[in-house]
């Protein structure tokens, strides 16, 4: 009896992924989805802090009923260190 349960489950997923890589603001494709009862959450990294709000808000705004887990990060770009000397 698991089964029929697995495939909403699978299609919300889809309609998910489907909205974070159509909407303006987020367009991004690489973004995890998993839901669990009426949580969703959401890991992977995105580009800014920015589109992390913006991930969630887009989340929030097609699942309102739902809550909204967003576990994703944006990596840490270090500054360039010293130029390297080839010899």
């Amino acid at each position: 009896m698991g089964e029929p349960e697995e495939e909403p489950k699978a299609y919300l997923v889809a309609h998910v992924r489907e909205a974070l890589a159509r909407d303006r603001r987020v367009n991004e494709l690489h973004v995890d989805v998993t839901v669990a009862g009426k949580r969703v959450f959401l890991t992977g990294e995105v580009t800014t802090e920015e589109r992390k709000r913006a991930v969630a808000d887009v989340v929030r705004e097609l699942l309102p009923e739902y809550e909204v887990h967003n576990e994703t990060s944006v990596p840490r770009l270090d500054e360039p260190g010293e130029a390297e000397e080839l010899a």
